[in-house]
């Protein structure tokens, strides 16, 4: 015969236990989440509780906890302006950036994952993955694809030119500026060369 009191009770303490444990080693699932959503044909500019502001560009994500600990969450891309202040981390699924305060942009996207510093320094870190974390400066950047790093110049005129409808590539597979342009206008893009797609543009 089944005591459902006792059996209630105990029910009651393991679910406590898996949210005490959720929460301590991800913070970022916290219950009280704030997203911002740039949906796809859309832009949205975010400020933050410390004054900082982010430019979500077109199919991105932007979380972070109302308990604000200057962490946040991002999917896509976006260009961040920080206040000076404590340390500023941006996790993604492939990589981090940390800062105190500066501006860069930053797009994780599929395999790609890419920092542009327009001002300050960045550290930026990859997920998965066994290489250093890497130090950029103003007009600095860097590209995490295929397992390799690749650190370059940028013109800073160019770095997140996408807030003003502006898109620059740079020997970057031609496919990337069709997703680009889907992103942009809500529009299917059909390759009937499928060679096209990797050819550099």
């Amino acid at each position: 015969r089944f005591n459902w009191k006792y059996i209630s009770a105990a029910a009651a303490a393991v679910t406590l236990l898996l949210i005490t444990t959720i929460a301590l080693y991800n913070p970022q699932s916290s219950l009280n989440q704030i997203n911002h959503i740039a949906q796809v044909k859309e832009s949205k500019t975010v400020d933050l509780p410390d004054g900082s502001v982010v430019y979500l560009n077109a199919e991105s994500d932007l979380s972070y906890s109302e308990e604000w600990n200057r962490t946040m969450e991002l999917k896509g891309e976006a260009f961040f302006e920080v206040t000076n202040g404590e340390k500023f981390t941006v996790e993604t699924p492939l990589g981090q950036i940390q800062v105190l305060g500066t501006s860069f942009n930053v797009s994780a996207r599929n395999d790609l994952f890419m920092v542009s510093c327009k001002t300050g320094k960045v550290k930026v870190s990859f997920a998965n993955s066994g290489e250093e974390s890497v130090l950029l400066t103003k007009g600095e950047s860097v590209i995490f694809e295929n397992d390799t790093v690749k650190k370059s110049l940028i013109e800073i005129s160019k770095i997140a030119n996408w807030k003003e409808g502006t898109f620059h590539y740079l020997n970057r597979p031609v496919s990337e500026a069709f997703e680009e342009i889907k992103r942009q206008y809500d529009v299917k893009i059909k390759i009937a060369d499928k060679k096209i797609s990797d050819r550099p543009f």
